[in-house]
């Protein structure tokens, strides 16, 4: 690491000051925004280009869930490299730390312990990696969700053709039974009053006899 410019030691072996945005101080990176997201954003870009890509996750309805997936890619993939690097008894280990405190109650001292586990690294991936497995079981992208969801689409789609072969197939019979009734005909002409008819017959008469 070099130095900065006008940095000196204190003391001897010190190690000169970061730099911002260094990465020293990051164990596996899955809890960085900064290595999470680009590695995520990647991830989703590969998959969309990949002519297997599942066309119903095109539309837009599905980026927030897709982006979602992708984020747990991204984390279980940055810890396993961290874990690809180590032992993994290592890894198993769980870390014990033992805070102890000393509160003062009505004038004496009392001790207190609080216990924290730390989480090792497979631990974590493993969440990570089951995390990222029920993303894809819920967009179809592992081989059984994705056979189950290719079955259910295309049955939807038969239905969905038979329920408008069958609208169809009703329509036509309610077309047939209206003109069967006569309803379809056309205008008709209705049947002359007989009253009016006499009257209509005697007017006739009377002009041929003047």
């Amino acid at each position: 690491m070099t130095p900065p410019d006008g940095w000196s030691p204190a003391f001897p072996g010190q190690r000169p000051p970061f730099e911002p945005g260094h990465t020293a101080s990051l164990q596996h990176g899955a809890r960085s925004e900064r290595r999470v997201a680009p590695l995520a954003e990647e991830i989703e870009t590969a998959a969309r280009a990949d002519p297997t890509w599942p066309p119903h996750l095109r539309g837009r309805e599905y980026a927030a869930a897709v982006r979602g997936w992708a984020r747990a890619e991204a984390m279980a993939e940055l810890l396993w490299r961290y874990l690809a690097d180590r032992d993994l008894d290592e890894a198993l280990t769980a870390l014990e730390t033992t805070d102890t405190e000393t509160e003062q109650h009505k004038g004496r001292a009392r001790s207190m312990s609080r216990s924290r586990r730390t989480t090792a690294a497979l631990d974590a991936w493993q969440r990570a990696q089951t995390t990222a497995a029920y993303h894809r079981r819920q967009l179809g992208l592992d081989p059984v969700s994705r056979a189950k969801l290719g079955k259910d689409l295309a049955m939807a789609g038969a239905f969905a053709h038979a329920g408008i072969e069958r609208l169809h197939a009703v329509g036509a019979d309610l077309v047939e039974q209206a003109r069967a009734r006569g309803a379809l005909t056309g205008p008709q002409t209705a049947d002359p009053d007989p009253a009016d008819q006499r009257q209509g017959d005697e007017r006739e008469d009377g002009s041929r006899e003047q």
